[in-house]
């Protein structure tokens, strides 16, 4: 099975258990915590996945993380169907496909913003979530990020869509212009 559909199925499940404890946003923020550990120690999901260590020794580790940031008891058991299976390695598609599914729960799109200046973007990120709630007719969380070749203004993804307000896109339509 492929491991696309193998991730969704784990994530729904999660998912769906998440929505009958009433628990969703604290799931949530518990697979948001165990991905920025691994973000912070990408050697550790490797040391999760590998089948040479053994099985307890890699619960005790899900254990003592769990612990540590108050997981609820069925986040914990799923990491360790997780570990029982050998599909730790589903872990980063999981969390993306589970992310997708609260967010269409609570009607919220996620909008990628790229700018050359972050600082000056920071500042009107409020009036950005406007305008492409108005555009989406959802709620809009932005995730800003940096991209110096971007020259100034600003690229918007929301979903396949890209609205490209940077000046390095003027400079291209400027050159298509010219050269056509």
């Amino acid at each position: 099975m492929r491991e696309s559909v193998l991730a969704k199925r784990y994530a729904r499940a999660l998912f769906d258990l998440a929505k009958e404890e009433g628990g969703v946003e604290l799931y949530r923020e518990g697979l948001f915590q165990f991905q920025q550990v691994l973000s912070i120690q990408p050697d550790l999901l490797k040391l999760l996945c590998n089948r040479d260590i053994n099985l307890k020794k890699k619960k005790n580790i899900i254990e003592w993380i769990s612990e540590k940031f108050q997981y609820p008891p069925h986040l914990t058991h799923f990491f360790f169907l997780l570990l029982d299976r050998g599909r730790m390695f589903l872990l980063p598609s999981i969390f993306k496909v589970f992310e997708d599914q609260v967010n269409i729960l609570n009607d919220t799109v996620i909008a990628r913003v790229c700018a050359a200046d972050t600082a000056a973007t920071q500042k009107i990120l409020d009036e950005l979530k406007i305008v492409f709630g108005k555009i989406t007719q959802k709620k809009v969380e932005c995730v800003l990020k940096s991209d110096p070749s971007l020259i100034g203004g600003f690229q918007v993804r929301i979903g396949d869509t890209v609205y490209d307000g940077s000046i390095r896109a003027q400079l291209d339509q400027l050159k298509e212009t010219l050269m056509g």
